[in-house]
């Protein structure tokens, strides 16, 4: 099932079939079922990382560890895919426009976080990578309930 999940989401974030002259959602395609049938990836990928998480909550006895070791980790890739998606997608057709494009495009880029904070903060530096802040404030969101004795409220 992991397989297929990881295969779906990188359909989701490739669009293989879709072409500019019928964008996904215009008309009933192929490229158009194959988007709606991935959509399932995400919801599996938070499912099966929060069951792991009160997997290790209850084998460890307690809440904290478990819990920050999921947020530290998922916001440990988010923050060095983060700087990653600073730089040019492009790193050598921007070289090719001069030496400095490359450091352009990165101040650009921040430029940009700087005017949007919130959605920098949110999604990143590029929208792909909004799972894992949802990733990390959901298993602290978790911890809160079972902290407090809620955990009818996750089920």
């Amino acid at each position: 099932m992991r397989v297929g999940a990881i295969l779906a989401i990188v359909a989701i974030h490739t669009t293989p079939f879709e072409s500019a002259a019928s964008p996904i959602g215009r008309s009933f395609d192929f490229a158009t079922l194959l988007n709606q049938a991935t959509r399932f990836a995400v919801p599996y990928f938070l499912v099966v990382a929060g069951y792991f998480w009160a997997r290790k909550v209850a084998e460890a006895g307690q809440l904290r560890a478990p819990t920050l070791g999921l947020v530290r980790r998922a916001l440990l890739v988010w923050l060095a895919w983060w700087l990653i998606y600073l730089l040019p997608t492009d790193f050598f057709g921007a070289l090719a426009q001069g030496g400095l494009e490359p450091l352009k495009v990165t101040w650009w880029k921040l430029n940009l976080v700087a005017r949007r904070p919130a959605l920098a903060l949110l999604e990143g530096t590029s929208p792909h990578l909004w799972f894992l802040v949802a990733l990390a404030a959901s298993a602290g969101a978790a911890a809160v309930f079972e902290h407090f004795g809620a955990r009818g409220a996750l089920a």
